[in-house]
């Protein structure tokens, strides 16, 4: 029986594997945290880029990356490895806390809108010169 063994080679941002990691199954390529979404007839999977969006932490010591196919949307996770890019990751961690998922200049008013009895006043300040 010939086995041929498959270089890993990720289409989005070229990174390989270095040598002694050949064997590892790679689930997304730990430079760029990119995977693909395979196709499979039975699961209509088109093919597309699954790009890293978030993590998710499960525990201390288990996490896992959120992926969305760029084609058709579909959401995956793939666990993380101690070789994913640990700048990639902590841009993506950090990501929410700089583009927030609603207006923060507004946040006074949706605090209201939800019932909620904090205050934001003397938050927006002018800055002191």
């Amino acid at each position: 029986m010939n086995i041929i063994e498959e270089r890993f080679e990720c289409p989005y941002c070229g990174w390989t594997p270095d040598a002694g990691m050949e064997n590892i199954r790679w689930e997304h390529c730990p430079n760029c945290l990119s995977a693909l979404h395979e196709y499979d007839q039975e699961e209509n999977e088109c093919g597309g880029e699954l790009e890293p969006i978030s993590i998710w932490v499960k525990s201390r010591r288990e996490g896992e990356i959120i992926h969305r196919c760029v084609i058709c949307g579909e959401l995956h996770t793939s666990p993380m490895t101690k070789y994913d890019n640990p700048i990639k990751l902590m841009s993506l961690a950090a990501g929410p806390l700089g583009t927030p998922a609603f207006p923060v200049e507004r946040m006074q008013e949706l605090l209201d809108l939800m019932g909620g009895q904090g205050s934001m006043e003397g938050w927006n300040r002018e800055p002191r010169e």
